[in-house]
């Protein structure tokens, strides 16, 4: 099991011990994915939280019409439903967009790292606060920043995100439509 970019993700926050490592690596479970494989269905509760080794995914919900991107999550990030937290029925899909690699840990495995080690809850609580704070981020933007805005964050973050999902994805996430991606490209180019 490949657990380096995790361990040296979770470090970002709070040193980890050795022994705190092994009681972190014994909790976790690896799977490999192909592309269009769900992670999470709506309307099912949600049960693991993952951290993707390799690969990339989107989190969307389906609307009356059509299905609205609001997350994607690649190489060395924490993707689950918002569900997870208070083990309520998703109202989200996570769906790979390419062969994914993820190490995965259940919500009782969760609650039993927080009450193993002080410092292991202290790592946890930081990165459960950048997963909120990257959802509030994530509304605020969709409030406040002008679609060129949205588009510019989104491909800083992941230049390559056409050659991993779809144009409309993408403009889902960015609350615009296909016609306008293809046009906020061209004028950031």
């Amino acid at each position: 099991m490949d657990t380096g970019l995790l361990l040296k993700t979770l470090s970002k926050g709070y040193s980890l011990t050795l022994p705190d490592q092994e009681i972190i690596v014994n909790t976790l479970k690896e799977d490999k994915f192909k592309k269009r494989s769900f992670l999470q269905y709506e309307n099912e509760r949600c049960r693991q939280l993952y951290f993707i080794n390799s690969g990339f995914v989107r989190a969307y919900f389906n609307s009356t019409e059509k299905q609205v991107t609001y997350l994607f999550a690649g190489d060395g990030e924490f993707v689950t439903s918002t569900s997870f937290f208070d083990q309520s029925r998703a109202e989200e899909n996570i769906i790979t967009e390419e062969p994914t690699d993820v190490l995965s840990v259940s919500y009782p495995n969760l609650m039993g790292l927080m009450h193993s080690t002080d410092n292991i809850r202290r790592v946890l609580i930081y990165f459960y606060n950048l997963y909120r704070r990257m959802i509030f981020r994530r509304l605020r933007s969709m409030l406040e920043d002008s679609p060129e805005e949205r588009v510019g964050k989104l491909f800083a973050r992941y230049p390559d995100i056409l050659q991993k999902t779809k144009p409309e994805h993408v403009a889902s996430y960015c609350g615009i439509s296909k016609t306008s991606l293809y046009r906020t490209i061209k004028k950031l180019k």
